[in-house]
């Protein structure tokens, strides 16, 4: 568990982690699994105080990661969390992120395993200077989670798309999103120098 002067914000059960600590002496943190049964996050956790010494960069790895399977089998988010309905979800993925600069790749599938089923799929790569790769497809089936927090008439079923793929001085994505009657829209947007 973790817990601020509120109280518990986060439960954890079974946590496992497989990982091959041989492989710190080549420089990279090799995690076969690390994945859980159940993880409860109750709220958000109340916000540190500031510290003007605190960088705002962001932060880069003295190793590479791999994580070949992250797998949480029910993560139970709050009713705080979401503007007022609990969600439970189940997800899996893996990633792998370079030591000593941006970038990497990864994917994540979310299940939502509640009484409103949902998906969402995110993948992508970032090779710094090089190429930016993106995939994202969310599915929600009416009275979901983004026709609430979006407050959508009739609350209807809801797809959002998101497509990329370029080197970062010529960079061109698409974007579709669908809500029942109420909205039907695609956009393009591009990265130029």
């Amino acid at each position: 568990t973790l817990a601020d002067a509120d109280g518990i914000w986060l439960t954890v059960t079974n946590a496992h982690l497989a990982w091959n600590p041989w492989a710190l002496l080549s420089g990279t943190a090799s995690i076969d699994t690390l994945s859980a049964a159940s993880i409860d996050v109750a709220r958000q956790p109340l916000p540190k105080p500031e510290d003007p010494k605190d960088k705002k960069d962001l932060p880069r790895l003295p190793i590479a990661v791999t994580l070949s399977r992250l797998a949480l089998d029910r993560v139970t988010l709050g009713a705080d969390l979401l503007g007022g309905s609990p969600a439970v979800i189940s997800a899996t993925g893996q990633a792998r992120l370079p030591s000593g600069a941006l970038g990497g790749a990864g994917s994540l599938d979310v299940k939502r395993i509640d009484d409103r089923p949902g998906t969402l799929t995110v993948s992508g790569e970032y090779v710094p200077g090089r190429r930016l790769t993106l995939a994202a497809q969310a599915l929600e089936q009416g009275n979901g989670l983004i026709a609430e927090l979006l407050d959508i008439p009739g609350r209807p079923a809801v797809t959002l798309t998101l497509k990329g793929d370029g080197p970062l001085t010529d960079w061109t994505g698409s974007a579709t999103a669908k809500a029942g009657d109420a909205a039907d829209a695609a956009a393009e947007f591009r990265i130029r120098p």
